[in-house]
Parts: structure tokens; C-alpha cells; sequence
């Protein structure tokens, strides 16, 4: 069978769709539950861990002298996690929590389900997808936190080893999926701001701009070229003839060039 070459698109959330996430956890009638799957989310953005990883995490797994998980991964690979201070002081909320609400649970799991039991890859997926219906988000699976833990270091220019050592990649070209995402968001932001100081090159020449107003667009004619806007897409009366109301606008319409 021939391998598929496509490689494999990267997505993952903004930090406006993790708020959301987060405070979805809320409408669990279960505070135990919620503060639960909440702690889960937030451990798995905070370490990048594989799910399979975060759930086999035992409460004895973690190192709260020195701020580091022992977890097993792919292929019984052991790993040392380092978490920061915020992480820690949520772990330790919610061990005190798991240990009243679970006393008599047979296991040393730090995530319980609700039978008591260590909770399950599948589980995780499930309450995953509740939550971003709660939130109003596209459903996500537990890969996406993962992915979007490596994206935001990507995000904050960590250099592409120290990611990889944190997602426990062996091949760092698996790794540079996440540099390769925000290497295209930065040419689209680039293009965008440089779009800005266009628009200011053209609010300095209105003087030198002929402005071209009839029925059903408004626009200017600069070095031989039409640049319009369609009045239905702008709510004003009055149009300045020297432009600047579209200076003004050009981040929230469509510019039409013909």
C-alpha cells in the first residue's frame, strides 16, 4: 500500500479558545470533576505531555522538591517533565483535593474517574469534546493541547531544540511541523502590518489624490491605479474628499482593486 506523503497540518488553539476551554470546566455540576478535568487541560498545555503519558502519571511520579514529572512514554521511554511554579501550586490543589474525594480509590493515579479508577485515554477525549461544546469551539482531541504547547514555544522563540526536548522528539524535523506554522503566520502578519504603512503613504498624498465618488463606490485613483470600496460595506453619510475616513476604515473592509 502506497505511505501518504501529505504532511500532517498542524493546528492548534489561541489563547482566547484556552480561556474558554478553561471556564467551560465550570459547568461540570461536579466541582471535583471540574477542578479535575481542568487540572488535566492545564497540565497537558503546561508540559506538552502525550495523553497516554498524562494519564499513567502516579501521584509519587511528581517531584515537587525540584518541579519535575517522571512519566513513561512512547516505547517505555522515561522522561523527567520540569513544570513551573503556577503548575506546581495547581498540582498541589488538586492531589489535596483527589485524596479527600478518593480516599478510598485502589489507586495511585493522579487522575481518577469516577469509578474510581485511573481515568482513560478515551475519557480524556470525551470531556474534551463536551468542553468545547460548552465553549463553543470547534471539538479538539488531546493531540491539540500537545500541539498547542509546542506552538506557543514556537510562538515565544524558544529555539527548536529545547522545544524538541520538551516534546521528546528523537528527529528534530518532526519538531520543525510547529516552526514551519508560525514562519507562515509571520508572513501573513508581515504583509498585513507592511499593508499599514501603505495606507499611511496614502494618507500623506491626499493632497495629490484624485477621489473617485459615484453611486455605489468611493475610492481613490493613485499612480494610474483604481483602489475602491463599496459605500454599502461602510456606514457614514459624509465622505472626506481628502480620504482619511478611509485610512480609517481599511482594517474592517474589503478593498476591491481594479
Amino acid at each position: 500500500r502506497p505511505k501518504n506523503n501529505t504532511q500532517h497540518q498542524v493546528t492548534y488553539l489561541t489563547k482566547v479558545q484556552i480561556n474558554k476551554l478553561l471556564r467551560a470546566t465550570d459547568s461540570n455540576p461536579s466541582k471535583v470533576m471540574a477542578m479535575r478535568d481542568r487540572t488535566i487541560i492545564s497540565l497537558a498545555l503546561a508540559t506538552a505531555l502525550r495523553v497516554s503519558a498524562l494519564v499513567n502519571i502516579n501521584i509519587e511520579d511528581i517531584d515537587f522538591d525540584n518541579n519535575v514529572i517522571n512519566v513513561i512514554e512512547k516505547r517505555q521511554k522515561v522522561r523527567t517533565i520540569p513544570f513551573g511554579t503556577q503548575t506546581s501550586q495547581m498540582l498541589k490543589d488538586w492531589i489535596a483535593i483527589r485524596n479527600e474525594a478518593f480516599e478510598d480509590a485502589d489507586t495511585h493515579a493522579l487522575f481518577v474517574s469516577q469509578k474510581k479508577g485511573r481515568i482513560s485515554v478515551d475519557s480524556v477525549g470525551d470531556l474534551l469534546a463536551k468542553y468545547c461544546d460548552e465553549a463553543g469551539i470547534q471539538r479538539i482531541t488531546p493531540h491539540r493541547l500537545r500541539a498547542t504547547a509546542a506552538c506557543m514555544l514556537a510562538k515565544n522563540d524558544i529555539p527548536v531544540k529545547a522545544i524538541a526536548k520538551q516534546l521528546g522528539h528523537n528527529n528534530i524535523t518532526t519538531t520543525m511541523r510547529y516552526i514551519d506554522v508560525f514562519n507562515e503566520d509571520m508572513e501573513k502578519t508581515k504583509n498585513i502590518l507592511d499593508n499599514l504603512v501603505w495606507w499611511q503613504k496614502i494618507t500623506r498624498r491626499c493632497e495629490k489624490i484624485n477621489v473617485v465618488n459615484d453611486d455605489d463606490k468611493i475610492g481613490v485613483r493613485l499612480m494610474g491605479q483604481d483602489l475602491y470600496i463599496l459605500k454599502k460595506d461602510i456606514n457614514i453619510s459624509n465622505i472626506s474628499d481628502k480620504m482619511i475616513i478611509l485610512a480609517d476604515y481599511i482594517m474592517q473592509i474589503t478593498i476591491i482593486v481594479n
